[in-house]
């Protein structure tokens, strides 16, 4: 017999189903100094997609930093984290995913 045996899945389950709530004050407060600080990028290319699909473009590739990078806002908590929840965390130089806590 051959049975077909489910593993467990490597994503927690908070992220399959991110949370839907909306946005608060300190979010929307941090979600603009973020802004604030990206838009001050010159060399290299920055891609941040937020939630609801937004896509802000930010800096571009230079002869300094050929680089470019996407970053997806799974949850908008991130916004209103301090930073030093997001520094423990990794990025690929082509996409990252961005939780509450992780980049």
């Amino acid at each position: 017999m051959n049975e077909e045996v489910q593993k467990p899945s490597i994503v927690p389950i908070d992220l399959e189903h991110p949370r839907a709530g909306g946005a608060t004050w300190l979010t929307n407060l941090g979600r603009r100094l973020l802004l604030g600080q990206f838009a001050k990028l010159r060399d290299g290319a920055l891609t941040l997609v937020e939630p609801d699909g937004r896509r802000h473009h930010f800096g571009q590739r230079t002869p300094r930093l050929d680089l470019a990078v996407t970053l997806e806002v799974i949850d908008p908590q991130l916004y209103a984290d301090p930073p030093s929840a997001a520094r423990s965390a990794t990025a690929s130089p082509t996409s990252a995913a961005i939780g509450a806590a992780t980049i």
